[in-house]
């Protein structure tokens, strides 16, 4: 039998790079951008926090996004000092294909994002069951308690019990040849 390749979740850092470099080239592909894909569509947190960054900065404070102002906004980000700070906003925009199509990018990132969404519903599903331990059966537990909580239960206690040895006509009942019987029928 062959061996089946190792699973790995969908993504595409290639199409989410050419994204955020489009937006760096041209501030209007925001835009279109905007109206298909959020922030967590994005697999990298990074990129996401940079497309939430230039969202905030192109649509409500109506700057325009270049590499510099995006990193004079971004500078104190540990995921920017990591990558390289202003240079990974230069490679990016660098990177951004001539004629983009961000729709395309848009779509490509929204459906890659439904497709882990799903996977992580399927493993929300499949996994806590087999994490369970298995059940013991209810039956024997119960049989279990009964012992244990109701020791009048045994014939050997039953007379020591009034209520349940005396029968409200008045006949004396005792444990005899594996049943209960009444105590008139045998003699003392």
């Amino acid at each position: 039998m062959e061996q089946e390749a190792y699973r790995h979740v969908p993504y595409d850092i290639d199409v989410e790079q050419a994204l955020l470099g489009a937006i760096l080239a041209d501030n209007r592909a925001m835009e279109r951008a905007s109206a298909l894909i959020k922030p967590e569509h994005f697999y990298d947190p990074l990129h996401g926090r940079i497309f939430e960054t230039m969202s905030h900065m192109i649509e409500r404070s109506g700057v325009v996004v270049t590499p510099l102002t995006l990193h004079a906004t971004m500078k104190a980000d540990p995921g920017v000092i990591e990558t390289g700070g202003q240079a990974y906003f230069d490679a990016l925009r660098a990177a951004a294909p001539a004629i983009p199509n961000i729709k395309d990018y848009s779509n490509i990132l929204a459906d890659l994002a439904t497709r882990r969404s799903l996977i992580r519903i399927g493993e929300d599903i499949v996994n806590p069951p087999m994490m369970r331990p298995p059940r013991k059966h209810r039956r024997t537990r119960s049989r279990r308690r009964k012992r244990r909580f109701m020791p009048w239960r045994r014939p050997e206690n039953m007379a020591k019990v009034p209520w349940i040895s005396t029968r409200p006509c008045g006949a004396r009942w005792k444990w005899r040849s594996g049943r209960w019987r009444a105590a008139a029928a045998f003699p003392a």
